[in-house]
């Protein structure tokens, strides 16, 4: 790798970061899930009949490491 593959990980694991070659990772921003988790959770729980679903987007991070190419 990355001549041949490329390997990309998933939730930023700090081991990726100490192997030999360093893995290239997508690190999610768990805190910021949980807020707006807990928030969406609130408004269906305090207000059932008018609280509408909705998408959120929390944005994340590319770690690049040496298995892409």
């Amino acid at each position: 790798m990355p001549g041949d593959i490329s390997l990309i990980g998933f939730d930023g694991i700090r081991i990726t970061q100490m192997v030999s070659p360093r893995l290239t990772t997508y690190r999610q921003n768990t805190r910021s899930i949980s807020e707006e988790a807990i928030q969406l959770l609130t408004e269906a729980i305090e207000e059932p009949d008018t609280h509408i679903p909705r998408q959120i987007t929390v944005q994340g991070q590319l770690v690049e490491g040496e298995t892409v190419g």
